[in-house]
């Protein structure tokens, strides 16, 4: 496990509560740009992940502000799988929903596309939307968060 921007301690997260902070085929070092924990010992789980510290800011959001990333039942392995935090500490509220996210930092599993394919970066901004091409195979131009 690496862990070299962050302590050991908060990087003892459980396989399955595993936030994804990377993309299939990131590197340890590429891992740590993005200052996430990474740990390859475990096969089909995230390798790059959030770490609890990372995860209790991002997720620590009142139940009544809440958005929706699942659907009634969903697991908390299948919340986690879509880059999305889980609670299920209180009944009737919902236990799969969005991480805190601040303009574009937003996991490229949630990426909700403002583009179309080959769309040029100044195209993108134009729509008022974030361009990152960094991960390959996924959505580049997307809406940011407020």
């Amino acid at each position: 496990m690496h862990c070299n921007v962050i302590n050991q301690k908060t990087c003892n997260v459980a396989p399955y509560d595993r936030r994804d902070c990377g993309y299939p085929g990131i590197s340890a070092s590429e891992c740590a740009q993005r200052k996430c924990c990474f740990d390859s010992s475990i096969p089909g789980v995230n390798w790059c992940f959030f770490s609890k510290t990372q995860d209790k800011a991002q997720c620590g959001i009142k139940t009544k502000d809440r958005k929706d990333c699942g659907f009634p039942g969903i697991s908390a392995k299948d919340c986690y799988s879509r880059g999305c935090c889980f609670d299920d500490s209180k009944p009737e509220v919902k236990w799969c929903f969005y991480p805190k996210f601040k303009g574009c930092s937003v996991s490229h599993k949630l990426r909700k596309d403002c583009g179309y394919p080959n769309i040029s970066v100044k195209d993108c901004h134009s729509r008022g939307c974030c361009y990152d091409s960094s991960i390959p195979e996924t959505v580049w131009c997307f809406y940011g968060y407020k």
